[in-house]
């Protein structure tokens, strides 16, 4: 399926599939309840750092602003820095969840 990713507000991202039915990115996310929605939020997570990965090349962002797509942290020590930051400032149960661990992911992109 070819995904297109079109203009996006604080990680709200809308992907678009090739028939162009969109799903957004904050949506993807919400729907994180098993191990198969996990892993298709973590697929458009990558395919949206894809499209931001190029369009920044092409246009870049200003230095102080967010990158495409509301991507702050492009570089993978960098994501992981923040999510972790993140995970460190919002109470989590203890009990692992797929939807945690999805916003734990989702954290790295879009924490400061």
């Amino acid at each position: 399926m070819l995904v297109v990713l079109c203009s996006s507000t604080f990680g709200k991202g809308r992907m678009m599939d090739h028939e162009g039915t969109g799903v957004a990115m904050g949506n993807a996310l919400d729907q994180v309840q098993d191990r198969d929605s996990f892993l298709t939020f973590v697929d458009a997570l990558r395919r949206d750092l894809e499209d931001a990965q190029v369009k920044e090349q092409a246009n870049p962002s200003q230095q102080y602003d967010p990158g495409w797509n509301d991507w702050e942290n492009i570089s993978l020590a960098g994501f992981l820095e923040t999510a972790v930051a993140w995970a460190r400032d919002k109470p989590m149960p203890e009990e692992p969840a797929w939807q945690g661990f999805a916003h734990f992911l989702h954290a790295g992109k879009i924490y400061e």
